[in-house]
C-alpha cells in the first residue's frame, strides 16, 4: 500500500514538472461566430527541458471537426519551439451559445529501456460564442443580508445575448416569510434592452421579522419570461438555542452540559455566555460557561460544568439560558441523573485491570525465556 502512494506521488510530481517542460501558446483565442467563416490562428509549441522531444498536436471540442491541422505531430530539439496553424471553416449555422474547443500538444513517445515515461501534455482554450437569433437573455440575481427594520436589496444583472433588440424588460418578485407565506409582491419600472447589453434592475424591501426569506422573480421580456430564485436572511440581536447535549456522568460527579447557540444577528456579538438551572425545592443548581463571541449567523457549542452533589436520581426540570447584549433567551430540557459506575468503584476497576496486566506481562517474558533455554539445549544436543 504504502509504495503503490509513492508511486502514485512520484508520477504526480513528474507529469506536473513535464507539463511545465512543454508550452504551446496563444493561452486562448475568442472567436465570435460568422456564418461561414474562413480564418486561420497561429500557435506555437516550445520545448524547455533540456532533451529532445516528440509531440503529437491535436484539437478537439464540439466543433474540432470544422478545424484542420496544418501539422500533428512535431520533434523538438532541447530548448527549442515549432508553429503550426489551425485553419477553422465554419457551417452557415452553429447552435446558439459559448462553443470551448482545445488545441493541445501531447508528449507522444514513453520512457526509454521499456520503462513508462509520464506523458505530458498542454492545451489552449479556442472558444467561439454563437449568439442567439431571436430574444434571449440571462440574468443573475444577488441579495444582501439585512437586520429587521434595514432594507433587503435585490440586484437583478439581465444580459441581453441574442442578436434582437428587447423593447420592454419588467422584473416582478413575490417575497416569501420564513414560514412560507407570503409576504409582499414587488413591481420594477420596465425598460428596454438592446442586443449585446446588459442592466441592472434593483428592488428593495423592509422586512419586520427575523428569519430566512425567499424571493421567487419573474422577468418578462417582451413576450418571453425566465424565472429566478434567491434567499435573504433578516436578522436581530438574538441568539437561539440548539442542541443540549449532557455527557455521561454518575451521581455526585461534575456534569458537562454542551448548549448550542445560534446568531441570528448580522454583526459580530461578543460577551455571550450560557447558563444551566436544575430547581430543587426552593433553591436551584446552578452552572455558567465561559464567555464566548459569535460572528454573523455563527453557530457555536459552549460547555456548562454542573456540580450534580444533592441530586438523587431522577429526571428535573432545568433550564438552559443564553446572555446577550444585555438580553436573554431560555430554552427548557429534561436533565436526568441515572445510576452510574461510582468513581471509588472506578478506581478499583483500574487498579484491578493493572495488576492482570502486569502479570500477564509477567508470565509471557517467562515463557519466552523458557522457550529460548529449550531451542539452547537443543542446539547442544544436535
Amino acid at each position: 500500500m504504502k509504495k503503490t502512494l509513492l508511486f502514485f506521488l512520484f508520477s504526480l510530481i513528474l507529469f506536473s514538472c513535464y507539463s511545465f517542460a512543454i508550452g504551446i501558446g496563444p493561452p486562448r483565442n475568442d472567436i465570435d461566430f460568422i456564418p461561414n467563416l474562413k480564418t486561420d490562428l497561429s500557435y506555437i509549441v516550445v520545448n524547455n527541458q533540456g532533451t529532445p522531444l516528440s509531440v503529437e498536436i491535436y484539437a478537439k471540442g464540439d466543433l474540432s471537426q470544422y478545424m484542420t491541422l496544418s501539422k500533428t505531430s512535431a520533434f523538438l530539439s532541447p530548448s527549442s519551439d515549432t508553429s503550426f496553424t489551425v485553419h477553422i471553416e465554419l457551417p452557415a449555422n452553429i447552435s446558439p451559445g459559448l462553443h470551448d474547443n482545445r488545441i493541445g500538444v501531447m508528449e507522444s513517445t514513453g520512457g526509454q529501456g521499456g520503462t513508462v515515461g509520464a506523458k505530458a501534455g498542454v492545451e489552449s482554450f479556442l472558444y467561439i460564442n454563437a449568439p442567439y437569433t431571436g430574444k434571449y437573455i440571462i440574468v443573475s440575481l444577488k441579495t444582501n443580508n439585512t437586520k429587521i427594520g434595514t432594507p433587503a436589496i435585490m440586484y437583478f444583472e439581465i444580459q441581453n445575448i441574442g442578436a434582437i433588440d428587447v423593447d420592454q424588460v419588467l422584473v416582478s418578485v413575490d417575497i416569501f416569510y420564513p414560514n412560507g407565506s407570503k409576504a409582499t409582491s414587488l413591481l420594477s419600472d420596465s425598460s428596454s434592452l438592446k442586443a449585446g447589453t446588459k442592466a441592472v434592475f434593483v428592488l428593495n424591501w423592509t422586512p419586520t421579522s427575523r428569519g430566512r426569506y425567499t424571493i421567487s422573480a419573474k422577468i418578462t421580456y417582451d413576450e418571453n419570461t425566465k424565472d429566478i430564485s434567491g434567499e435573504f436572511l433578516a436578522g436581530d440581536i438574538f441568539v437561539g438555542i440548539g442542541n443540549i447535549v449532557v455527557n455521561d456522568f454518575s451521581p455526585g460527579q461534575i456534569a458537562r452540559v454542551s448548549v448550542e447557540l445560534q446568531s441570528e444577528w448580522n454583526d459580530r456579538l461578543d460577551g455571550v455566555w450560557a447558563e444551566v438551572r436544575i430547581p430543587i425545592n426552593s433553591s436551584a443548581i446552578t452552572g455558567e460557561s465561559r464567555t464566548i463571541s459569535l460572528d454573523p449567523y455563527e453557530t457555536s457549542a459552549t460547555d456548562v460544568y454542573m456540580d450534580t452533589k444533592g441530586l438523587t436520581l431522577g429526571s428535573y426540570n432545568a433550564t438552559a439560558i443564553v446572555h446577550f447584549a444585555n438580553r436573554t433567551n431560555e430554552k427548557a430540557f429534561i436533565f436526568t441523573v441515572r445510576e452510574g459506575v461510582r468513581s471509588d468503584n472506578l478506581q478499583l476497576i483500574i487498579i484491578i485491570v493493572a495488576v492482570l496486566l502486569v502479570i500477564a506481562l509477567l508470565g509471557w517474558v517467562v515463557w519466552k525465556r523458557k522457550k529460548g533455554k529449550q531451542k539452547v539445549a537443543k542446539s547442544s544436543q544436535s
